[in-house]
């Protein structure tokens, strides 16, 4: 199912993207849309009628010195009289134009960092080699195999559930499943 007003699910830094925006009630002829998006910073958005719809467009120069990272994005028209109505809001994601990236470049969230330094440390520890491990500038030491495990299955959870959230900007189905018994 697209997203409300066709927006896109990211961004990506220095690059400038525009999309028409539309909506099945309001319409450019008689509405005018306002378009905001905000994270880490404000993002300028500028908004002209295109057909029934408008045309949202956001200036790569606006992006180009901001971090990736999560921005929320709400829509509302304003009729002739001044009236505001909202009819959406979302999030997406400012990515990076990896065309651009002259450092070492890792792609993975937090937590997926934590959870891979974890099953390294897992690994080390089954071999007898250490007890204690510094992972993203925090050093935890370990009692256990056991200590070690329910860590890693705390930060498969929060994995999961950034999955989860990924592949619903993206559109895709969610992996969890609902289950509903009756009774008579």
């Amino acid at each position: 199912m697209p997203m409300p007003l066709n927006v896109p699910k990211t961004l990506t830094v220095g690059i400038s993207t525009n999309w028409v925006a539309d909506h099945p009630i309001y319409t450019s002829s008689d509405y005018n849309l306002v378009f905001n998006l905000a994270g880490a910073e404000q993002i300028p958005a500028t908004t002209t009628p295109e057909g029934d719809g408008w045309l949202v467009e956001i200036d790569g120069s606006d992006t180009i010195d901001l971090d990736p990272a999560p921005y929320y994005w709400s829509a509302r028209v304003i009729d002739n009289n001044g009236i505001g109505r909202s009819i959406g809001a979302g999030n997406l994601t400012l990515v990076a134009d990896l065309a651009t990236v002259d450092t070492p470049y890792d792609g993975r969230s937090q937590a997926q960092k934590i959870l891979d330094g974890l099953y390294d440390a897992f690994r080390k520890m089954s071999a007898g080699a250490i007890s204690s491990y510094g992972i993203e500038g925090r050093n935890v030491t370990y009692h256990s195999l056991a200590d070690l495990t329910t860590a890693i299955e705390y930060w498969k959870r929060q994995v999961k559930i950034e999955q989860a959230e990924q592949n619903a900007l993206q559109g895709k189905p969610s992996q969890r499943t609902a289950r509903v018994s009756f009774s008579l």
